[in-house]
């Protein structure tokens, strides 16, 4: 059954993959844009050159919504969840085939891994290659383990999108959207104003603290999916899909 379960669902994430693999490689593109832009701000900051509030604040909140947003692909239905509530037909769309419940689940789960270790594995290679003070200061053994912890951050984040992805409609959430996009903003300025970065201080505690930066981020990442699955799944039981 668990073998049956773990096949339906890489079956249902391969399909979704296959049918927009467009959006997909728009999706690489726009995590190496993203990664470009953040090139010159992590020098200032690593490198103590031109540093400022400004750029502190810009470095934080730009890697905030892109670490918070490693586990989106561009697909059809991301774009349309505000007109006709695309991510809630989805499911009742599976539902009727009918798919199990925890097949659902693993799939997005799935899809959540693959689009993170993509996303993440250009976003972040990219930074390391062409920043040199970032290769002075991270050895790539330390590096790995800030990528670790900063994609188990991006996962944390994203099993919340999934929450409301499947629990409100359309425009309530494009307001919860909004809502964390705001909360990165304050996050990032309100450090920035200590005359820190969060990214500077992961990076400094992943050169300084390796093992336990590493340990942390595992068994908060094993524990991100095991809770955030049975809580999807109360939540999903509860929800009125038919």
């Amino acid at each position: 059954m668990r073998r049956k379960r773990w096949k339906d669902a890489w079956m249902l994430c391969k399909r979704d993959f296959q049918r927009y693999w467009i959006g997909l490689l728009f999706t690489f593109l726009f995590a190496a844009y993203m990664a470009v832009c953040t090139l010159p701000m992590l020098g200032a900051n690593l490198g103590k050159e031109d540093d400022s509030v400004a750029i502190r604040c810009l470095l934080d909140f730009i890697s905030l919504v892109m670490i918070g947003n490693l586990g989106f692909v561009f697909n059809r239905r991301g774009r349309r969840y505000l007109a006709d509530d695309s991510h809630r037909k989805h499911i009742v769309k599976l539902r009727t085939l009918p798919v199990e419940l925890k097949t659902i689940i693993l799939s997005r789960f799935m899809h959540l891994s693959i689009a993170t270790l993509l996303n993440g594995t250009i976003y972040f290679l990219i930074q390391y290659v062409f920043m040199r003070d970032l290769r002075e200061v991270l050895p790539v053994g330390n590096y790995l383990v800030y990528v670790l912890a900063l994609m188990t951050c991006a996962v944390l984040i994203h099993m919340f999108y999934i929450g409301f992805e499947w629990s409100v409609s359309g425009k309530g959430y494009m307001i919860v959207v909004l809502l964390m996009m705001i909360g990165y903003l304050l996050i990032s300025i309100c450090v920035s104003f200590t005359g820190k970065s969060l990214v500077v201080m992961l990076i400094q505690s992943s050169n300084q603290y390796v093992l336990a930066v590493g340990v942390i981020s595992v068994a908060v990442l094993i524990q991100t999916y095991t809770y955030s699955g049975k809580i999807l799944l109360g939540l999903l039981k509860r929800k009125d899909l038919m």
